[in-house]
């Protein structure tokens, strides 16, 4: 089972202050927002706790405020592939809003988490009355949609090792020098992510080390070189 309205919490001051900033709905006039979050609540999962699971009705759309959120399909009855990864200011369930209401990924908490459940039915009531929302809403699934697609050309493009450096390189900043990254998550977790298994990884990881990448410490990545690093994984 998800978690229902019973299991949250009302919003508080700071949640509300912090949806003001949020990408797909900074742009609402304050009566339009006020009147989006009236019925919402606050959620605050544990680690790997359900969010919801693929199928579910669950008619809420949720908006990550703290932790890290994974969405997952299902690949069999006791096997699932991580799709995902959010954090803060990204949302999850927007595909349990239209069709038939059902979500076609399944939701769970990778880290400790604080979530901002909206009712669907009030986000489509906006949809319906606010232009502007409605286009930000279409620019947001596509946006999603590329993702995926660029996910899958990569898949099937480019080797695991290039696959690491390409996600590792997106957690650096377009600076010169040497960087360490934390991964935010489990490494079993981001394999998944990757489209391969946690001794694959590991096995990418030491095909890396000649191009200045390291581990430091559990969850540390040292990047030596990332142009280096960028020219290697163009597929």
């Amino acid at each position: 089972m998800g978690l229902t309205p019973p299991g949250g919490t009302p919003l508080n001051d700071a949640d509300r202050v912090r949806m003001r900033g949020i990408g797909l709905f900074a742009p609402l006039p304050p009566d339009t927002l006020a009147a989006l979050l009236a019925g919402a609540w606050a959620i605050a999962p544990a680690p790997f706790e359900s969010l919801f699971e693929q199928e579910q009705q669950v008619g809420a759309l949720f908006v990550v405020m703290d932790g890290t959120i994974g969405t997952l399909a299902a690949l069999g009855p006791q096997e699932s592939c991580l799709v995902a990864l959010l954090g803060p200011g990204q949302v999850v369930g927007e595909g349990g809003l239209f069709d038939t209401g059902c979500m076609p990924l399944a939701a769970r908490a990778i880290t400790p988490a604080r979530l901002v459940a909206i009712p669907a039915a009030a986000v489509l009531a906006c949809l319906d009355t606010d232009a502007p929302f409605r286009r930000r809403m279409l620019a947001f699934l596509s946006a999603r949609l590329r993702v995926l697609v660029r996910q899958i050309s990569q898949l099937k493009l480019m080797s695991a090792p290039q696959r690491l450096g390409l996600f590792l390189l997106g957690l650096t900043e377009p600076q010169d020098g040497p960087q360490t990254v934390q991964l935010m998550c489990d490494r079993r977790i981001i394999a998944g992510l990757l489209g391969m298994t946690p001794e694959c990884l590991s096995r990418s990881l030491r095909s890396l080390q000649a191009l200045g990448v390291r581990n430091q410490g559990k969850r540390g990545i040292v990047v030596e070189d990332r142009e280096q690093l960028s020219a290697y994984c163009q597929p």
